[in-house]
């Protein structure tokens, strides 16, 4: 049986092709990538679920902050690595989703 986008799983699954923007949401229990779309001023985020995981297979957090772009890297016990460039105006959000994980600031 195929496995359906956003459905959940055992472990993290490689990231699908998600366009220019995406959100990372987490929750008590999973971490996501949501899918956004163009809004009149910005983008907006929609409920439609990429990639999901469990928390519990977080194996770490790193977020680099750069002068304009910043790095935010998730890696998972199977080693699964999400990686996602970050511009300088979602850098306060990315590091509060660092902490709130866990991770580490550098």
């Amino acid at each position: 049986m195929a496995r359906q986008q956003g459905e959940a799983t055992s472990g993290a699954v490689e990231l699908p092709k998600f366009g220019r923007v995406g959100y990372i949401a987490a929750t008590e229990n999973e971490v996501a990538l949501v899918k956004t779309k163009s809004g009149l001023i910005k983008m907006k985020v929609t409920d439609q679920v990429l990639a999901r995981a469990p928390r519990s297979e977080l194996d770490s957090v790193e977020f680099d902050k750069g002068m304009l772009l910043s790095r935010l890297k998730i890696a998972f016990t199977n080693g699964v690595l999400w990686e996602f460039d970050v511009p300088k105006q979602g850098r306060k959000n990315a590091e509060k989703l660092t902490q709130a994980l866990g991770g580490r600031v550098v």
